[in-house]
């Protein structure tokens, strides 16, 4: 039978918070699911997350390889103050292999409850990620 704190002929503001509750018929636990972290440590889990996974992850060229002694010499001849006209014939060379490239970003080879370890080992989780 559940009471309203106006039908009770005592005054229960000064009882314990678990009396008044359980006077109240009001249960003891609070409902839905506890929180085990706040959310200040929920974001910083995400963050470390995925600076882990971006850091694994695998990085492919699309730059041509003849390119690189070409503009280590460039980069030799411009520290020496050398002539333009030897800097240019260098970067002519360089525009006729293709001078642009990107670099690709691919997902890591570790799936994601390996990295979902390895950040909570990091955090001082539980070994197992589930």
């Amino acid at each position: 039978m559940n009471f309203d704190c106006a039908t009770l002929p005592v005054d229960i503001a000064d009882l314990p918070l678990e009396l008044r509750m359980h006077l109240l018929g009001l249960p003891l636990k609070p409902v839905g699911r506890p929180r085990a972290l706040t959310f200040r440590q929920r974001l910083t889990i995400a963050i470390r997350w995925r600076e882990v996974h971006d850091s694994r992850a695998r990085r492919r060229s699309t730059q041509d390889p003849r390119t690189q002694p070409i503009l280590r010499r460039i980069g030799r001849l411009r520290a020496q103050n050398a002539a333009p006209w030897k800097i240019d014939r260098l970067s002519r060379q360089l525009s006729a292999l293709g001078r642009y490239g990107a670099i690709l970003l691919e997902p890591p080879v570790e799936r994601k409850p390996e990295i979902d370890g390895l950040v909570a080992k990091e955090t001082g989780g539980a070994d197992d990620p589930q």
